[in-house]
């Protein structure tokens, strides 16, 4: 990698703390002027290549200011000093800042936070913004084997106090350092790479540059080095902003909007090692604040996260709050909204994959928006009715039987009302009465309901129980709907008669002309009823 001669920063104390303008029109620098506890800012102007000093905001003698950047959102540049801290607990870095719009100093600390390492040594390092205004740094610390990346959620405040406000600093990533190398640049590219930069220790004056995945504090490839050795740097700044995904909602109606379910949907983003900021669920309102049943564009997304030339992520929307996505057709399409809407992809889904792409010569870094659009299906309510019947034989009257109704929601709206009823009944005794445990079905709910019958000798007589039954709900509009179902019980007919006859005499012998009577005894022995 080569160094190139922009412009020569006028003489002072210590410079440090580059920040520049996004499109690179401008620069801002700290220099501290000798010991004392003044700040001087110094701002440099691209297009007549010229530099001008400003008041900064005094942090207090002894303090070292090493670490700055400009925000691309609010583009306040912010500079820091990092404290030293102990064996156990680590320095703090407390932040000032200045308005590069009205070239002012902004009174007070803007905030503080706690370094991602722990030493008694003193440490530097340097801070960048991503284009969501959150805060990235990495520091090393002098007698050190470690160095790390931390990030603080932004954005920062854009005011000052007597204290600051107090933020907290996550570990992004921790790296070994044995040479104990001097981490002292951090910057983003424009194919959303962070990268460190390090210098070896003096009198070499040796400096590479390390990509970083700033998703998960991966090392990129291996460290480059400057081709310049004359010097070592001491800083890292850009002019470029860092590319963007974000998956937002659309929802052109709502399917269901009642007091158990008003469907929402949770938006996420995966891949490329994205493990925070990557998930959202709507709230059903554009301020997140009324009852959750307005359309549109909803104010929650997804992001934005930073997207990486060339990875693959995943975008998926799932239904929550008893919402159901067979409920919708569901269409995605994907602009790049830093490059004139341009389209990036689209199709009919609720996942997909994407292909971040890269940056092009002379076009913005991709900001990438995709939404998901819903639209709600018609209402197609409907139901299904199973019958069956335990046991499905009977042989004599007082048995009895069971029946088993089973209702299922086999649409895409909730019944209510839901009943079983019986329609056609061959059974001579009390028609069975229905039992359900509920009178409301979600789609894809089932229910059973039950009733028992005592069969009659008349039912055994016949042969055959036949019952129908009918299942009926009322959807949230238009008529009710329903559905039959059928089963029989069959009496196992035994019909057996038993004969048993006698004469009446005394025992003989007969005489001719005696009157003998006959008696007959004749006895049902089946499970039926005979007639002559």
């Amino acid at each position: 990698m080569t160094a190139t001669f922009v412009s020569k920063i006028p003489q002072g104390g210590m410079t440090n703390a580059l920040g520049i303008l996004p499109g690179g029109t401008g620069a801002y620098l700290v220099n501290r002027t000798g010991t004392a506890s003044s700040i001087v800012v110094h701002g440099y102007d691209a297009a007549s290549g010229t530099w001008t000093k400003y008041p900064g905001t005094t942090p207090g003698d002894g303090v070292v200011v090493v670490a700055g950047a400009i925000d691309p959102a609010s583009r306040i540049y912010y500079y820091a000093a990092l404290g030293t801290g102990t064996t156990t607990t680590p320095g703090k870095v407390t932040v000032y800042g200045f308005n590069t719009q009205t070239n002012t100093a902004i009174p007070g600390v803007i905030a503080t936070f706690d370094l991602p390492i722990t030493s008694r040594f003193s440490a530097n390092g340097d801070i960048a913004f991503d284009a969501s205004g959150n805060l990235y740094i990495v520091t090393s610390a002098n007698s050190s084997n470690n160095a790390a990346i931390g990030v603080v959620p932004g954005p920062l405040p854009t005011t000052g106090s007597a204290t600051g406000v107090a933020l907290t600093d996550t570990l992004l990533t921790t790296i070994n350092n044995p040479q104990q190398r001097q981490y002292n640049g951090i910057a983003f590219n424009n194919s959303g790479e962070l990268f460190i930069e390090f210098s070896s220790p003096a009198p070499s004056t040796a400096t590479f540059l390390q990509a970083v995945n700033p998703n998960n504090g991966a090392l990129i490839g291996q460290a480059k080095q400057l081709s310049d050795t004359t010097f070592a740097s001491v800083d890292l700044g850009a002019c470029s902003t860092n590319p963007t995904l974000t998956p937002q909602k659309n929802i052109a109606g709502r399917f269901a909007t009642s007091t158990t379910s008003n469907d929402q949907f949770e938006l996420s983003i995966t891949g490329g090692g994205i493990s925070s900021g990557n998930t959202a669920t709507t709230t059903g309102t554009t301020t997140g604040t009324t009852t959750g049943t307005t359309t549109g564009v909803q104010s929650p997304a997804a992001g934005p996260v930073i997207g990486v030339a060339n990875t693959t992520y995943t975008l998926t929307e799932t239904a929550v709050s008893g919402g159901s996505l067979d409920n919708y057709t569901s269409t995605y399409a994907c602009v790049d909204t830093a490059n004139a809407n341009a389209p990036v992809t689209s199709g009919t889904a609720t996942s997909f994959e994407l292909h971040f792409p890269a940056t092009q010569q002379g076009a913005n870094s991709p900001r990438i928006l995709c939404t998901f659009t819903n639209t709600p299906k018609p209402a197609a309510p409907s139901l299904t009715l199973a019958k069956s019947v335990e046991p499905v034989s009977v042989t004599a009257a007082g048995q009895v039987v069971t029946y088993r109704h089973v209702v299922t929601n086999t649409g895409n709206v909730t019944l209510s009302g839901v009943a079983v009823s019986e329609t056609v009944f061959s059974g001579t005794g009390t028609d069975p009465e229905v039992s359900c445990p509920g009178t409301s079905l979600a789609p894809g709910q089932s229910m059973e309901c039950t009733a028992t019958y005592g069969v009659t000798q008349a039912d055994v007589n016949a042969g055959e129980i036949e019952n129908t039954a009918e299942a009926t709900g009322t959807p949230p509009s238009g008529p009710a709907v329903t559905d039959t179902a059928s089963a029989s019980v069959t009496a196992q007919q035994t019909p057996v008669l038993s004969l048993v006859k006698t004469v009446v005499g005394d025992g003989g012998p007969f005489r001719s002309g005696e009157i003998l009577t006959y008696s007959y005894l004749v006895h049902n022995t089946g499970n039926v009823t005979r007639s002559p």
